[in-house]
């Protein structure tokens, strides 16, 4: 946020981070979970234990914020 790397839902593109807050854990805006955006509505997460790393699609619920990652 401070250097100004976040993006709107509108903007995402592959590759961008989703950063989801599922419990108030009080840490930066209670982020607990984060997603890597492939494109044309999937994001690829480590989902738990039992499902490991998978391709799920992309649900805007729960989300703090986006981000993209300088280059």
């Amino acid at each position: 946020v401070t250097n100004r790397l976040t993006v709107s839902e509108d903007m995402l593109q592959p590759g961008d981070l989703i950063f989801y807050s599922y419990t108030n854990n009080g840490r930066y805006l209670n982020i607990s979970h984060v997603a890597i955006y492939i494109g044309n509505g999937i994001m690829v997460h480590a989902a738990n234990p039992n499902r490991g790393v998978v391709n799920d699609p992309y649900i805007p619920s729960n989300i703090n914020l986006y981000g993209r990652p300088s280059g």
